[in-house]
């Protein structure tokens, strides 16, 4: 689909937006057809990913989220929800989180699924026995890119010198040496 007429034409606001609102269908299996496809179009060049970003940002509005994401994290929460449904989610989330370009949008979308908690539900999953391989598999995805995307944050961190605790003119003499 992504090399078709077809992948193309759904990368429009509006036809994603109805894309985004079936999410809110009482059937988890449409929920989980049309996080799958969200995820899909969000990893298509060159604008899938702004327009799915735009188009969520847009779908969290309308159904009133408190936070960014907050209607994804509360899907991976519900503990009578399809695994089908929870393994779509991650993958639309990892879609979200991943396909930005630049690494600052990369760890401020990560960084909204972190503050509520991402982590502690990703715990639950792999302490379960009833976790499929599929669910992990995006755990794992998750996990991965955060720790890839670290890694590239700190080659921009300049290390500090180590100096004693409180020792104000310590430091100001060392930045006088460079």
């Amino acid at each position: 689909m992504a090399n078709t007429r077809e992948g193309t034409i759904l990368l429009d606001q509006q036809k994603l937006a109805v894309v985004a609102k079936v999410m809110l269908s009482t059937d988890p299996q449409l929920q989980a057809q049309a996080m799958r496809l969200l995820a899909f179009l969000c990893l298509l060049p060159p604008k899938g990913s702004s327009l799915v970003h735009d188009v969520i940002k847009a779908f969290g509005q309308d159904v009133k989220e408190a936070v960014p994401f907050e209607f994804f994290v509360s899907i991976l929460k519900k503990q009578d929800v399809v695994i089908e449904l929870v393994v779509q989610c991650l993958s639309l989330i990892n879609s979200l989180v991943n396909s930005p370009d630049d690494l600052e949008d990369r760890l401020k979308h990560r960084g909204h699924f972190l503050s509520q908690g991402i982590l502690e539900i990703f715990k639950t999953f792999k302490e379960s026995s009833a976790s499929e391989e599929a669910l992990l598999l995006q755990i794992s995805v998750f996990e991965e890119e955060m720790d890839a995307d670290d890694a590239e944050m700190r080659i921009f961190v300049v290390p500090f010198p180590s100096l004693p605790p409180n020792n104000p003119l310590q430091l100001f003499l060392s930045w006088q040496e460079d």
